[in-house]
């Protein structure tokens, strides 16, 4: 029910009010709690001294009030009591009750706050009292509030801070309300039109992540600001990958059209989207030809730039509406191929390699034919390109490059590499065997690069039943050489192997997958976050394959670690131990689960009424605060937190949010993510209230309701 009265609107919004402060003054604050104190306040304080002077009158309310709190109180003795959680119980009673409560009762304010509040419980209201009580969407107007403050900080003149704001509308894309998105999208083409190339950059992001609900009146300016920025060398590639998702919206209106012609049918220009379509390709068109000039050009530099531009437009030009400017382009790259530059050729080599599905058949044999002569190049960089762009016809060469051991790293790898990807398109046995035999002995050999042998065992993922078990000790060796290295060097080698642990599990000796285990756990704590990350998810993949006693206990080890790690008083250190049993929640067990939620949720109580329990948060450790740690894990796990508790994580981010330190852009957005996914659950709430005999139609209000919270 609506609002009717500004007086009401004020009521209401004060009993909100007081509900939320009390929920982030109080470490124990369930809704059970909330309805008692909210009842206690309305008792006249008379009526609670032992020795009245003035008989009491037994109104309807007062009898309602003291009855509500019997059911919610539990006496354990004349002077002391227990709140106990019977929401359910309380509801009921009003149900029967609901004709004598309107707007002049005192319980009907404090009644509807809570349920503003605690929005769950209001399925179970009867259709007579959900009519008369006056409800508020609470926390839309507080999100609204959040939006408002990071279009401040988009405004603000401090680099920093707008940066943040960048980044936060990027996180908070789905969710940002259609009132809010126009003043957003005028901020963004200021800051693509900025004379910073970070903030322009981070605008750019921002705009593939707001692609589909941009206005098609605005989306012509913004392309033209993208456009524009391809020609500065800094904005470049991300410029491109934004207007690639920007333009493939128009893919759809493509294959409509393709669709009406077939059916004898043409598409006329008169609709807005058809002919901002056929505008952008324009304008595409001409930056195309734009291009080709960069690439005709005798500038090495200017070549490699153009090359890399289409390269990074390539979802939008392999288009068949691009089939002229694509077959100019393949005519100025094939050129270049005989260019005296080695970054050239190797340029031109990459977009070729790129665009093989989608150029003619002649031009694909010449590019071939050229590769075959460039393969003994005397530069590293054009050999290394032509071994990552090796076709089918090139195994021979690729495999002589390996055995008779060539000597540059880069060029053996790249040939490694096409070795692997080459096993799908070998059908002859002796050249299968060949291959295999060639990457072993590359595999054992303790003489070679790491990356080398690295590379090699990848390549071995292919032929995966054809490598012998016998080989597998040696494989995980390799692997716990490398993860246990101390050595700088050896970090982007760790998060590779890391990444590609998913295909190699399947090598890894038993025996051996124990001390891989522990190289995994010691990387998770390294400050690096990308290889934390990457450590995190070869270890699920590692659990999920390997069963046995060594491996089990000694995962079960480093989860009981992390679970009394959690409770640390030294918070830098718990706060490591709350993300990695996000990062892990796969293996940890429900009953931990819970363990895991209760500590988070206690530790942002604690949050909420001492805003200095973090005070190690002044020092960063890898660009991470303690408070952004906690925010990352109460996100992870979200879905493993009541309905309730929901609500109550709400109240204290509100808090959190509002304040102008405590990483307040990351408390915004974890309060976005905790309205959508309790939204997301009022809505399941409220089908499982949908009688069965509506064969599949749902009634008008709980479709209303839906729409409002799930959509």
């Amino acid at each position: 029910m609506f609002i009717k009265n500004q007086y009401g609107a004020h009521l209401l919004d004060q009993y909100i009010d007081t509900i939320i402060k009390y929920i982030c003054q109080e470490k124990q604050a369930s809704p059970a709690h909330i309805l008692v104190t909210l009842l206690k306040n309305l008792i006249p304080h008379h009526t609670t001294c032992l020795f009245n002077q003035a008989p009491i009158t037994p109104t309807f309310d007062l009898v309602t009030i003291h009855g509500l709190l019997g059911v919610l109180e539990r006496k354990k003795n004349p002077v002391d009591s227990v709140i106990v959680d019977r929401v359910d119980s309380v509801i009921w009673g009003l149900n029967q009750v609901a004709d004598k409560i309107d707007n002049k009762s005192k319980l009907f304010y404090p009644l509807s706050a809570f349920f503003s509040v605690f929005q769950q419980y209001r399925t179970k209201l009867s259709p007579e009292l959900a009519d008369k009580l006056e409800f508020k969407d609470c926390w839309n107007a507080c999100l609204d509030l959040a939006i408002n403050k990071i279009l401040a900080d988009l405004r603000s003149d401090k680099r920093a801070i707008k940066l943040a704001a960048c980044n936060a509308l990027g996180q908070l894309s789905e969710w940002i309300p259609s009132g809010s998105r126009a003043d957003i999208i005028k901020e963004l083409q200021i800051c693509l039109d900025c004379g910073d190339n970070d903030i322009a950059n981070e605008a750019s992001q921002v705009i593939i992540r707001l692609v589909h609900w941009i206005p098609t009146t605005v989306r012509s300016g913004i392309f033209d600001l993208l456009l524009a920025n391809i020609a500065n060398e800094s904005r470049s590639i991300i410029a491109c990958k934004s207007l690639a998702q920007l333009y493939t919206w128009a893919w759809e209106t493509e294959r409509f059209k393709a669709l009406m012609q077939e059916s004898g049918q043409t598409l006329q220009s008169g609709d807005p989207e058809i002919d901002l379509y056929i505008l952008e390709t324009a304008k595409l068109k001409l930056l195309m030809k734009n291009v080709r000039l960069m690439i005709q050009s005798k500038d090495s530099h200017t070549i490699c730039r153009g090359s890399q531009i289409v390269l990074h437009l390539h979802p939008i030009i392999s288009s068949d509406a691009f089939f002229t400017e694509r077959e100019e382009v393949v005519g100025a790259l094939l050129t270049k191929l005989d260019d005296s530059s080695e970054k050239v050729i190797s340029a031109a080599i990459t977009v070729f390699n790129q665009m093989k599905y989608n150029i003619k058949e002649e031009d694909f044999v010449s590019v071939r034919n050229k590769m075959a002569l460039l393969k003994d190049h005397n530069s590293v960089y054009v050999r290394s390109a032509v071994y990552e762009a090796a076709t089918d016809d090139m195994l021979a060469d690729v495999q002589s490059k390996l055995i008779k051991k060539e000597e540059n790293v880069a060029v053996r790898i790249a040939a490694i590499r096409a070795m692997g990807r080459l096993f799908r398109t070998i059908s002859d046995e002796k050249s299968r065997a060949i291959s295999i035999n060639t990457l072993i002995d590359i595999v054992v050999n303790k003489k070679l690069d790491l990356k080398e042998r690295i590379a090699a065992i990848e390549a071995l993922c292919q032929p995966l039943k054809q490598v012998s078990s016998a080989l597998y000790p040696a494989i995980s060796n390799i692997i716990h050489t490398v993860l246990g290295g101390q050595q700088d060097e050896l970090m982007n080698v760790k998060i590779q192997l890391c990444q590609a642990l998913r295909h190699l599990k399947y090598f890894m000796y038993p025996n051996a997958c124990a001390l891989i285990v522990d190289d995994l756990f010691l990387l998770m704590h390294e400050r690096q976050i990308e290889l934390r990350a990457s450590a995190c998810k070869a270890l699920i993949d590692i659990a999920k394959v390997f069963h046995t006693e060594a491996v089990s206990t000694k995962i079960r080890e480093k989860i009981n670690g992390l679970m009394k790690d959690m409770e640390l008083a030294d918070f830098a250190a718990a706060s490591k131990a709350w993300v990695l049993l996000g990062q892990l929640k796969e293996l940890v067990l429900p009953r931990e689960r819970k363990e895991v939620v209760k500590t988070l949720l206690q530790k942002l109580a604690d949050l909420s009424v001492d805003e200095n329990i973090f005070k190690q948060d002044e020092k960063k450790e890898s660009g991470e605060t303690i408070l952004q740690r906690l925010y990352q894990a109460l996100k992870l796990y979200a879905d493993e937190v009541s309905h309730q508790d929901k609500v109550l994580v709400l109240c204290r981010m509100r808090f959190l949010a509002a304040q102008e330190k405590n990483c307040h852009h990351h408390a915004k957005i974890l309060m976005n993510y905790y309205y959508n996914a309790y939204r997301q659950e009022l809505a399941k709430l409220l089908l499982m209230h949908v009688p069965s005999e509506n064969n599949g139609f749902l009634p008008r209000d709980v479709a209303h309701t839906m729409t409002r919270f799930a959509f």
